[in-house]
């Protein structure tokens, strides 16, 4: 199976013609780690020295993005951390772009502090054969969410000279002193546990996806009201992708074992430690079925433009909605970043919108990422008002 799959797309040049939806990579890309298995931390994994909820089995090297959630069910206040270790004998370097975490039931605030501008990049020199905690999350009190991200690079100590990797690790401690590269691993199948969850931590190549060239073309006839876009259904019989078909909203981070409309190209596969690539297309989690997977941590770019052939002004909003709670990080139409927790019982939540003036063509960029815990099956709806 291919980590993510790729598609081209169409430009929407006739008025009330549908724009083609498809997702493709986000380039550069960097490697995102993701650790959300199991989700509870509970006493009995929580050794003296502290635990290793995933650990990277390969090595690690340019730009990554580790995310992690869980919640804290080990009956005392702990800390939590992402650990690199440098397995080589010389120095490795690596430069540190962003961090953000959180105790809040808000898995988009991480995601906020990371994009938010400000963070001073922090270059770490890490000797050989030694560990370093690049984010330490403290005073996480029992029964509580701890869930954070951060972004940096492995480089080469030397200009010119070859990428050295590292080793990563997600760790639950008490104290930071007891960080070690020898710390236990949380096994990978845990009696009790849902097989299902095994897919919920590993590597992908892939952190961001996009979609491209989403053009309207509007006019003063144009009714207000949800705008439509187009594209292919995944039929799970045949096992073939269908021909595109205009629909209002789109549905994004789900499959379509769970729901038969979905857009299915933004899904990544993650490649699950002791279990292989988990793909929504694929019967491949632990219990032999299609995964339950919501790309949680994965930054969606949606790309446009509105072309506003009438005589009257018109407004664009971007709109999102979810079967139960979903924290969102979203980039507003003034550049900054906020976070909201789409909640199904308040429908739908405006997460972007701008002016369409009369006779003009006006370009739009909607970036947006869903932290945990979250619902995946959200809907996507852009609105003309």
């Amino acid at each position: 199976m291919q980590p993510f799959l790729l598609a081209s797309l169409l430009v929407a040049a006739v008025l009330g013609a549908a724009p083609l939806l498809k997702f493709d990579a986000f380039y550069p890309q960097r490697t995102l780690l993701f650790s959300n298995h199991p989700e509870p931390i509970a006493r009995e994994y929580l050794a003296e020295a502290g635990v290793v909820l995933y650990r990277t089995n390969d090595d690690i090297r340019g730009p990554v993005r580790a995310w992690y959630e869980h919640l804290n069910w080990a009956g005392a206040t702990i800390s939590f951390g992402v650990y690199l270790y440098n397995p080589n004998k010389n120095p490795v370097n690596i430069l540190v772009t962003g961090r953000g975490f959180t105790n809040k039931w808000n898995g988009g605030i991480p995601f906020v502090e990371l994009f938010t501008p400000g963070f001073t990049p922090e270059q770490i020199l890490v000797p050989g054969q030694s560990g370093k905690l690049l984010l330490q999350q403290d005073g996480i009190r029992n029964n509580t969410l701890t869930t954070g991200v951060v972004d940096f690079e492995v480089q080469a100590t030397t200009p010119g000279a070859a990428l050295t990797t590292v080793r990563v690790s997600f760790v639950a401690f008490v104290s930071s002193k007891s960080v070690t590269p020898d710390l236990p691993q949380i096994p990978y199948f845990i009696p009790g546990h849902s097989q299902e969850m095994l897919c919920y931590k590993g590597s992908s190549p892939v952190s961001d996806v996009q979609a491209r060239q989403l053009n309207f073309v509007v006019s003063d006839s144009t009714p207000s009201g949800a705008l439509p876009v187009a594209y292919s259904a995944y039929d799970m019989d045949s096992q073939t992708f269908l021909e595109p078909v205009e629909r209002t909203p789109f549905t994004s981070h789900i499959g379509p074992a769970n729901t038969p409309a979905a857009v299915v190209l933004d899904n990544i596969a993650l490649l699950t430690p002791g279990w292989g690539y988990i793909h929504v297309l694929a019967k491949s989690d632990g219990n032999g079925g299609y995964p339950n997977w919501g790309n949680w941590a994965v930054t969606y770019h949606l790309y446009g433009s509105v072309t506003n052939q009438g005589k009257r002004d018109r407004l664009l909003q971007f709109r999102m909605g979810s079967p139960g709670d979903s924290p969102l990080a979203f980039q507003n139409s003034n550049g900054t970043w906020d976070s909201v927790i789409v909640e199904h019982s308040q429908g739908m939540s405006t997460l972007y919108q701008t002016p369409l003036p009369a006779g003009q063509t006006v370009p739009f960029a909607i970036n947006y990422v869903m932290g945990g815990p979250g619902y995946g099956a959200l809907t996507n709806e852009f609105l003309l008002q």
